[in-house]
């Protein structure tokens, strides 16, 4: 007896500073010695109670795997022989180092131990434990699950997710984990566990249970969360998505939808950036609820507050993306012109009307298809056109146009006459600066494809105005980039007919004199922004693969700018320039 406690005191004995050495052979000879302590003996439960509480010290401490193996094959064989015991005592000490982690930013680094953390509590979760302690153990496992999901580490959260499904496919620990669950105060962190495992009910079809956990998710969601007076984590929330994918139109309209209401009436810098993640998340179509949604998210895009604008265009995206029906998103967009436009109010905040323009700009990623994508681009033209009309800021101008243009792309057969007939006028301004030209000019190159082109020709005169204007004032950049922008949408109109190219034959002659054509030259490529480099590049491959028979034998300049483009210094220039390089065939220029 003496020579067994003086072995387990030799053990024991500064075993929580021991085990932070940095050595893996010690650490290795320190678990040897515990497990041959644990197999050798029957040991009292006060024993076991404080090794498994000192074993917390290695969750921030060891960082490789092979530390985190040791600790985890101990702490199996003690539930294997102590089974309730060991349970109580890794959960309480579990919840004295992650307690403090339930409103802790997630993060990869943190992620780690919270995932050793996690292997612990399921390695010794058991029904009797479950029965026992089942609140401590869901709300351990529920704040270190949160962390492990929230912080984008894949790795860690493919084997988290493997180690909790592994756990719960036991019916009978299910059983208990779901009756524990039912049981916590709602958080964010349960709400986040509860989705993980309402998912892997629904698919293991265990329907009474998922009943269950729906509800009480539900109730979570509508009762703390969407409530809330402070600001739930974007990040938190979207891991919420396998749940709301489940949620029915019923659920959704009794339920959810008059919390959401009441909460954005309330306390609309809290509530709407919520709002817009749960609807990012869900799987529905939001179609019918635009009508209920759409007022109160175009009121927060004119809000004072920066963040509360930035919420409602994300919210107002969110919703956009789950409608498929053309009616739901039209009726958003005339709901967000109608506040541009007044019907709140005046608007005097360039930023306002900035927020405005972009939630209607990024409509375009609804989730309507096939031919109601371009009736929707028609009808954008048509109150963008109306807001152009009236706009003298130069700044809102440009997001108009730029907002516009990714309208403009979603064209189908033909350029809209509101768009055709507005154009040369809103460039002929004598308000009109150098940047609105340029983005009036974008927002035309944006529209050109095969089908719209011969829609542009009467636009041609006002382009052509544009380039000879360059011609006479070659020393200033803005005014060359502005006839880039233009000239790479003549050398595309160019392509409609015979007529129409022969008429811009004086066009086709400047552009491949590489010699004397000012878009070439060092001067301008140094100082040329990325829009304009963008023009560029499409200017050339389309001269270099429609109009090669004009480009003649020494492209070199036109090949060396399109390189420069290559190696820009700006993503968005090497993202356009990469696609169109294949297009071209080298063997053509030296025919």
């Amino acid at each position: 007896m003496m020579a067994g406690d003086s072995k387990v005191a030799k053990c024991l004995k500064d075993l929580p500073l021991r085990l932070q050495t940095p050595s893996l052979l010690i650490r290795k000879q320190i678990f040897q010695d515990l497990t041959e302590l644990l197999t050798g003996q029957d040991l009292p439960d006060n024993i076991i109670r404080g090794v498994c509480k000192v074993l917390s010290v290695t969750l921030l401490r060891y960082q490789d795997a092979a530390s985190r193996a040791l600790v985890l094959d101990f702490v199996r064989l003690c539930v294997s022989k102590y089974p309730l015991v060991t349970s109580k005592a890794v959960h309480a000490a579990l919840l004295d180092s992650v307690g403090g982690w339930r409103q802790t930013a997630a993060t990869k680094a943190l992620a780690k131990p919270c995932l050793a953390g996690l292997a612990w509590s399921c390695a010794v979760v058991t029904q009797e434990a479950l029965g026992e302690e089942g609140k401590k153990i869901v709300d351990v496992q529920a704040i270190v699950a949160s962390v492990i999901f929230s912080s984008g580490a894949m790795k860690q959260v493919g084997k988290a997710t493997r180690i909790m499904e592994l756990m719960w496919t036991n019916q009978e620990i299910q059983d208990k984990y779901v009756e524990a669950i039912l049981t916590l105060d709602p958080s964010i962190n349960i709400a986040i566990l509860g989705s993980k495992l309402v998912a892997f009910l629904a698919a293991k079809k265990s329907d009474v249970n998922v009943s269950k956990v729906k509800k009480f998710l539900l109730d979570v969601l509508t009762k703390t969360i969407l409530p809330s007076k402070s600001k739930v984590s974007v990040v938190s929330l979207k891991q919420l998505s396998p749940f709301l994918r489940l949620l029915t139109h019923e659920e959704f309209k009794t339920l959810l939808l008059p919390v959401m209401t009441k909460a954005m009436l309330r306390s609309p810098e809290i509530a709407l950036s919520a709002v817009g993640s749960i609807l990012a998340s869900m799987s529905l179509d939001l179609s019918v609820y635009v009508s209920d949604l759409s007022k109160t998210f175009s009121t927060n895009l004119r809000s004072k507050d920066d963040n509360t604008r930035e919420d409602a265009i994300e919210a107002t995206l969110a919703l956009g993306r789950q409608c498929s029906d053309q009616s739901a998103v039209e009726s958003l967009l005339e709901s967000i012109f109608g506040v541009l436009n007044g019907s709140e109010g005046k608007i005097s905040l360039n930023t306002m009307k900035v927020s405005l323009l972009t939630a209607a700009g990024g409509l375009t990623e609804s989730g309507v298809t096939g031919g109601g994508v371009a009736n929707l681009a028609v009808v954008a033209t048509k109150l963008y056109v109306k807001f152009l009309e009236v706009e003298a800021h130069e700044g809102t101008l440009v997001t108009a146009l730029e907002m516009l243009a990714n309208w403009a792309a979603k064209y189908s057969n033909q350029i809209p006459e509101q768009f055709i007939s507005w154009f040369p006028k809103g460039m002929a301004l004598k308000t009109t600066t150098s940047g609105v030209r340029s983005a009036y000019l974008v927002c035309l190159a944006c529209s050109l494809h095969t089908n719209t082109l011969s829609s542009a020709v009467p636009l041609i005169p006002s382009l052509s105005k544009v380039v000879d204007n360059a011609v006479k004032q070659s020393a200033q950049v803005a005014i060359v980039s502005e006839a880039v922008h233009a000239a790479a949408c003549l050398v595309k109109i160019a392509g409609v007919d015979l007529a129409t190219e022969q008429s811009l034959a004086e066009l086709l002659t400047l552009v491949v004199d590489t010699e004397k054509c000012m878009f070439y030259q060092e001067k301008f490529l140094a100082g040329a922004g990325a829009a304009a480099l963008q023009s560029l590049t499409s200017l050339i491959t389309t001269l270099l693969i429609s109009h090669v028979d004009k480009v003649g034998s020494t492209p070199t300049p036109m090949l060396r700018s399109l390189a420069i483009c290559m190696m820009s210094s700006v993503s968005s220039v090497r993202r356009h320039a990469g696609p169109h390089c294949p297009q071209i065939e080298f063997c053509q220029l030296w025919k």
